[in-house]
């Protein structure tokens, strides 16, 4: 089943953003991982002073420990979890080639933001080291994906014209 919910944080009092959720699945992932639940100290320069009591989504493996010992703006928590890349070769014009990280990424919500779209669970793609792409929702990560694939796609027909250009080149050595 799926259903469109809004966002259930809104400090600022601006839209809710909708999103499209899988509840059956949702529900499953929830079942596999209990909740952490951790407290922070706002800072007393903070509109107000308090311990707020955090319960981490099932995606986040951020331990928190900076958060939980040095008191912290809402604004600045975060949950999270980074995605692995790969490393390849590559170089810059004709310097001798280096290995740099490809297509990681970071899944996050920050539920105190101050911008609305940060308040539900987006991700932030490294397409090369440094290079990253804005926080996407899960159909802008679809799309990414199928771009990505497209592109995976041409490179395998071009890997066969490799194969055979490569066969015909040793065939007539």
């Amino acid at each position: 089943m799926t259903t469109t919910v809004e966002n259930p944080v809104n400090l600022t009092g601006d839209e809710p953003i909708p999103y499209t959720l899988n509840v059956s699945l949702a529900k499953a992932f929830a079942a596999i991982t209990a909740p952490r639940t951790w407290t922070f100290t706002v800072p007393a320069w903070c509109n107000f002073h308090a311990e707020l009591t955090q319960v981490c989504p099932t995606f986040c493996t951020d331990d928190h420990a900076s958060d939980i010992d040095t008191p912290t703006p809402p604004s600045d928590i975060c949950h999270g979890q980074f995605i692995d890349g790969c490393i390849v070769q590559l170089t810059d014009s004709n310097q001798p080639t280096e290995p740099w990280g490809v297509l990681s990424g970071h899944l996050q919500v920050s539920p105190y933001s101050t911008d609305p779209r940060d308040r539900v669970p987006h991700v932030s793609v490294e397409l090369v080291q440094e290079i990253w792409t804005d926080a996407l929702n899960p159909e802008q990560l679809a799309e990414l994906i199928e771009k990505l694939a497209g592109r995976v796609e041409n490179l395998r027909h071009v890997h066969a014209e490799l194969v055979a250009a490569v066969a015909e080149w040793e065939a007539r050595r």
